[in-house]
């Protein structure tokens, strides 16, 4: 599982940016490796309480603990 925080380039409006493409790419690999994968792209600033808030419910609902998922919070500007 992973959760992408980028910046949104004002052209991209409407679109999740660079992090969308990541988790996009990285969902295109899984389907081809036969491996599982879920991501959350979040296009804005990492600080914004309300993307920090949407990022946690997102890993709420599909990480458990204890499990041997691996999660990934990757984040650039």
């Amino acid at each position: 599982m992973m959760v992408v925080f980028s910046g949104l380039d004002a052209k991209m409006k409407g679109k999740k940016g660079v992090a969308g493409e990541i988790v996009e790419n990285l969902n295109q690999w899984s389907k081809k490796s036969k491996k599982s994968f879920i991501g959350k792209a979040i296009s804005s600033s990492w600080s914004d309480s309300k993307n920090l808030r949407e990022a946690i419910e997102f890993i709420r609902a599909n990480y458990t603990i204890g499990s041997n998922d691996k999660l990934i919070i990757y984040g650039f500007s």
